[in-house]
């Protein structure tokens, strides 16, 4: 979720906004994460994913980004039995929207 939020103000101009929904939906957890920025240009958007890919991969991009952050968020999310996606329109915003399942709570022994 940080590294969502973090890109979500990143690519959002002043006076732009991003917003956080959580819902409970049956026995999974689903936030959505939304901005008015800059977009994700719909022939990346399959691909936003992958390792290395980048909205803007040119040498003259304004924001200084590894292509890992999505990637990797990615990885935790399906770590924890859930699902990620993205709805973008380019200059409009992203909403990302991930789910992760019910986790059961870690019980320690005692000594």
């Amino acid at each position: 979720m940080f590294n969502l939020l973090g890109n979500a103000i990143k690519f959002t101009p002043a006076g732009g906004k991003v917003a956080v929904f959580i819902e409970r939906i049956n026995n999974h957890v689903q936030i959505s994460i939304s901005d008015t920025g800059i977009g994700i240009p719909p022939n990346i958007q399959d691909d936003i994913f992958s390792p290395f890919v980048q909205a803007d991969s040119s040498n003259t991009r304004k924001y200084g980004v590894t292509g890992l952050g999505l990637f990797l968020v990615k990885q935790f999310v399906e770590m924890h039995n859930g699902k990620i996606w993205l709805e973008s329109e380019g200059g409009k915003g992203s909403t990302f929207t991930f789910t992760i399942g019910n986790q059961e709570p870690i019980v320690g022994s005692e000594t």
